[in-house]
């Protein structure tokens, strides 16, 4: 692994525990084993590797998101990415939560930078489920009253998601977000959808 990915993948990991501003330069150094000047070599400064993190992590989310979404509708693509999601927190056993709502949370009156950098992340997101939702109102499978809102309909997903994430971190327990999520498909998707998309 190249020096440079090396540093990358130590100080997202240790965003995601320990949080931005908690993770001093000398964590980074303690995690990877490169020396000051190492790290100064490929990074200005700690928000440069920060934008560099979020980058990373960006690419493999909606890689993660785009793998995910299987099935021959749009109803079953969305269901295929709530499944991967709730997977993913189950296997880390709800450790780590999700590295954009736990910088979004601390950046909030902090680098504006890394806050917008953040925010684009979520808003590529929302594009990404409303064309999904789009699809499966043209399908017949989106409740007809939410047709014309999944501009809307998307930002409550992903923020309903991020607060399910949260809730399962901070109790430790996946069932948190596994209610947020099944909740989600009972109130978008046509009755008869329910039963056969019902994720656990």
């Amino acid at each position: 692994m190249q020096t440079k990915e090396r540093i990358v993948k130590s100080a997202k990991k240790l965003f995601n525990l320990d949080g931005y501003n908690h993770t001093s330069l000398q964590k980074i150094i303690d995690e990877t084993g490169v020396q000051k000047g190492g790290i100064y070599y490929y990074f200005s400064d700690k928000e440069t590797l920060g934008f560099e993190v979020i980058k990373k992590a960006e690419e493999e989310f909606m890689k993660f998101l785009n793998s995910s979404s299987t099935g021959k509708t749009a109803a079953e693509k969305i269901v295929g990415q709530f499944t991967a999601i709730l997977n993913y927190h189950k296997r880390t056993r709800c450790r780590f939560g999700c590295i954009f709502g736990n910088i979004a949370l601390e950046m909030a009156n902090g680098s504006e930078g890394i806050r917008k950098a953040v925010e684009a992340v979520f808003e590529k997101w929302e594009k990404l489920i409303e064309n999904l939702l789009e699809e499966a109102a043209k399908e017949g499978d989106l409740n007809n009253e939410l047709e014309n809102e999944t501009e809307k309909l998307s930002k409550t997903i992903v923020a309903a998601i991020e607060g399910g994430i949260m809730l399962s971190k901070t109790g430790r327990d996946y069932h948190h977000l596994e209610t947020v999520l099944n909740s989600i498909i009972l109130l978008i998707f046509k009755g008869e959808m329910h039963g056969k998309n019902s994720i656990r």
